[in-house]
């Protein structure tokens, strides 16, 4: 329980005993948390701690940072900071019931090294292991934390007292020296334009851009999201192609959903992806020996286009919305030593995926198999330096890539942002690349199936790397004749109306999603023949090899010695 005798305003307290200069310049990390409160941190992971300055208007008694699986405040770990009975201001960690009270610990890893305040506002300085020797400890790692925070002028005993806000970020992020924007660089926009967002929930649009003339190559040394105001939660995800070829006339003003009946034909050269943005990230630049490389095209002109293609989540199927989002790419003519690639992962977004009902924790698996890779990689491979996972609402993690570096264990589909890895990691030509999604359809009475919309799943992973590639994407999606194989056994073995008339859609929502039925489900995306998508920038196929029927990777029940290629998970 906290302690409820002595409720002093907290800024008076500390303006009598300050001595502690803040450190606020001497961390570069910041986090702004509503309220006029700031979050300032940095960590070093070898020696595992992590210091946290909390800033908060003078007058606050009493301030609370925790840490939580998902955002739920059971179970959360907090430190909480107030003024004990002796009148001295303490930091005491706590966690919080089942009935929402803050129960005292008798350990706390939290500890208050300084404070400081300037008359307006209160500045805390908190350390904090990143791994806990206590096992029922919260351990942060280097994936995306739900962060808790509250401040309060009164000391009340339960949490559902104070107004407790949860803030996504990774607080472990990458140090990998990134160079600013120098005074050269040039800046390009690509966005849409007054686009009238349809009231239905679902819309991808495109739009052809005219790029800015480029005599000479420039290198794209990083971008940043334009988002229009009033459009945080309407734009779901976001992509920038680069047409490698010239498009017809008839292709150059088109403006309109990509879908649409009306939409040419020319626009397959578009599928170069120089640029890709989804909710909650910001933007990236890239490491000083690598650039994304644009312009210099041959020919009078130089012109180059680009498509932008947006996804619009309108869950409120509300009219009258408009659009200008899109990203901002800062260039310079300064090439650096390497070209930048961008390589699509994971599964092809297709409704040959399903996740059952009332699943809290479902797997589903892309490949980019060996066979991929060594058609697509140069003889000495590629660096990935930065990824980016997507999945639509019921996406719970993401494991992708090379050992486990960037296994996510508390993804959020609402904080889908670019991350630098701690070290770029090598890729060699023969190479298994493996992306594994985990879903939770706990709440859902319905399959849900891969596909576009908000509704349906994706499991991607967007991969930065350097020296450039012929390889563009590289995912999986189970074959035609596994899947006809699984509805067969449906119906004959377990009496499900699944049928060779019905459409997958229909086959699988026939299906009475019971232990025997799920099961039957996993064995096959486990064990069942693949297609493999291993495509160039042009959108098509790599050619000299049949994609189809190809047998997946069973990683999980190998030994790294037992195998003749080089696993990334």
């Amino acid at each position: 329980m906290l302690p409820t005798a002595l409720l002093l305003i907290f800024g008076l307290t500390l303006a009598a005993d300050a001595s502690t200069p803040s450190q606020v310049e001497k961390l570069p990390y910041k986090l702004p948390l509503g309220g006029g409160c700031q979050l300032s941190w940095n960590f070093n992971w070898r020696a595992n701690f992590i210091v946290f300055n909390v800033e908060v208007p003078q007058g606050t008694t009493v301030v609370g940072l925790g840490f939580s699986d998902r955002g739920k405040v059971e179970g959360a770990d907090f430190g909480i900071v107030y003024i004990d009975a002796s009148e001295l201001l303490t930091i005491a960690d706590f966690r919080v019931t089942e009935d929402k009270t803050l129960k005292r610990q008798p350990k706390s890893e939290y500890e208050l090294k300084a404070w400081d305040t300037d008359g307006k506002t209160i500045v805390l300085t908190i350390l904090r292991p990143i791994r806990p020797k206590e096992l029922t400890f919260y351990k942060i790692d280097r994936g995306t934390t739900h962060l808790l925070f509250f401040k309060s002028p009164f000391v009340w005993d339960r949490l559902q007292d104070y107004d407790v806000s949860e803030h996504l970020v990774q607080l472990i992020k990458s140090q990998l020296p990134i160079p600013p924007p120098q005074p050269d660089t040039k800046q390009m926009e690509v966005r849409v334009s007054g686009v009238q967002v349809p009231s239905s929930e679902t819309t991808y649009w495109c739009r052809v851009v005219r790029l800015p003339e480029m005599r000479e190559q420039h290198h794209i040394i990083g971008y940043e999201p334009v988002i229009s105001k009033g459009s945080e939660g309407l734009v779901h995800h976001l992509e920038v192609f680069l047409c490698v070829e010239d498009l017809p006339e008839s292709v150059r003003d088109y403006d309109a959903p990509c879908n649409s009946e009306t939409k040419p034909l020319g626009m397959t050269s578009c599928r170069k992806v120089i640029g890709a943005w989804a909710m909650g990230a910001t933007g990236i630049f890239y490491p000083s020996e690598a650039g994304l490389p644009i312009g210099g095209r041959s020919g009078r002109s130089g012109t180059q286009y680009a498509v932008i293609e947006l996804h619009y989540n309108n869950a409120a199927g509300k009219s009258g919305l408009v659009d200008s989002s899109g990203l901002r790419f800062y260039l310079t003519r300064r090439l650096r030593k390497f070209d930048v690639g961008i390589i699509e992962l994971g599964l092809d977004y297709l409704p040959y995926s399903a996740v059952p009902p009332g699943e809290p924790r479902f797997e589903l698996t892309g490949f980019c198999l060996p066979k991929c890779t060594n058609e697509g990689l140069p003889p000495d491979g590629i660096k990935i330096f930065a990824s980016q996972l997507h999945t639509h609402t019921t996406g719970v993690r993401r494991v992708i890539l090379s050992e486990f570096f960037n296994d996510d264990k508390h993804y959020s589909p609402h904080f889908q942002e670019i991350r630098l890895l701690p070290e770029p990691i090598r890729v060699l030509p023969g190479d298994a690349l493996v992306t594994t999604c985990t879903f939770d359809t706990s709440k859902r009475r319905n399959v849900t199936l891969g596909g576009l919309t908000i509704n349906n799943e994706m499991c991607l992973n967007y991969v930065f790397y350097y020296p450039k590639s012929q390889l563009e994407l590289c995912k999986s999606i189970v074959s035609d004749n596994t899947l006809d194989r699984f509805f067969k056994k449906m119906n004959v073995l377990y009496g499900a109306e699944t049928s060779r008339k019905k459409t997958i859609e229909e086959n699988y929502q026939s299906i009475e999603w019971g232990r025997m039925e799920v099961a039957a489900l996993k064995h096959m995306y486990r064990t069942g023949r693949i297609h493999q998508s291993c495509n160039s920038s042009s959108g098509v196929e790599i050619s000299g090899h049949n994609w189809d029927n190809l047998k997946p990777i069973d990683y999980r029940n190998q030994e790294p010695e037992t195998r003749d290629y080089r696993l990334h998970i």
